[in-house]
């Protein structure tokens, strides 16, 4: 038996070295085409972005009659709040776009988020997806904080980007249900207050794909895509692969958006008294109902 387990132990280690250099080299890869695509098509402090014009905008003119590139779609809610960014400031809200990824504490996320292209360009547009994908990494981790502030933004920015995960969520998560449909009365009131709910679903229905579509749907149309693109992302949500399942329900894949995968990279931990984000292939969520 020892003999045996010394002949096995050289295998064993070979195959896990393959395995390192095989991650090592898909993360060289990565980054390497994706720093190549920062330094080609990147905007940097000093070059207008069309996500900082429109910030900017927000607080000089009409909400949904901006003249800026890019539309405002958002809640009116979310045009209050992106309208501060501009006096906050270029830096500090770059600052607090970095300090959010440091919350994940995963070194792999971390180096992988900071070698994107979808990292840098939220960074040069001051826009919010890299708050997103924090909040959806945590959220699948466990946290409920986290899973009420990720349907709080699908309400605030709604993007068929993040429907998959709020339906995870809410499927898997029930203790958050009571307190997510508190968040959205009282959005849905403000919004309906503020007399501008006509102004939003009309922008919200005009508004055709952007520049910088870097999806499926540049190539083969927007109806093709959806047509492939939501019956798989119902069948990834039901696996559980809730990244992947929004960039195929997205119409359209902007650099910010090919971020969403990355809140499957690391392995949840969820909370041991809840099945929550266990996808259900979990060998612990197997153990745990076994037992019960």
């Amino acid at each position: 038996m020892a003999t045996m387990r010394r002949a096995a132990s050289p295998a064993v280690g070979n195959a896990a070295r393959r395995i390192i250099s095989w991650r090592a080299l898909a993360f060289a890869l990565y980054a390497g085409v994706n720093l190549g695509l920062v330094l080609y098509f990147g905007r940097f402090p000093g070059v207008p972005h069309p996500d900082w014009e429109l910030w900017t905008a927000l607080r000089d003119g009409p909400i949904y009659d901006t003249d800026t590139v890019a539309p405002f779609v958002w809640s009116p809610v979310a045009a209050w709040i992106m309208s501060l960014v501009p006096v906050i400031g270029y830096w500090p809200w770059v600052a607090l776009q970095v300090g959010s990824v440091l919350l994940v504490r995963d070194w792999r996320f971390i180096a992988i988020m900071v070698v994107s292209l979808g990292f840098w360009d939220q960074l040069a547009g001051g826009n919010t997806m890299i708050f997103v994908v924090v909040a959806g990494v945590l959220a699948l981790r466990g946290s409920r904080p986290a899973a009420i502030a990720s349907l709080a933004l699908l309400f605030l920015m709604p993007r068929p980007l993040q429907v998959p995960l709020a339906a995870w969520l809410l499927w898997k998560m029930p203790e958050i249900r009571w307190p997510v449909a508190g968040v959205f009365v009282i959005h849905a009131a403000i919004v309906l207050g503020s007399g501008l709910t006509a102004d939003w679903i009309e922008n919200v229905l005009a508004h055709a794909a952007p520049l910088g579509n870097y999806g499926p749907s540049a190539h083969i149309g927007t109806a093709a895509w959806l047509a492939i693109g939501v019956p798989l992302a119902v069948w990834l949500t039901w696996r559980g692969r809730v990244g992947w399942a929004g960039l195929a329900m997205s119409p359209y894949w902007l650099a910010g958006y090919l971020l969403m995968p990355l809140i499957e990279l690391p392995r949840p931990n969820p909370r041991p008294t809840s099945d929550v984000v266990a996808r259900p292939s979990d060998p612990a969520l197997s153990e745990r109902r076994a037992r019960s």
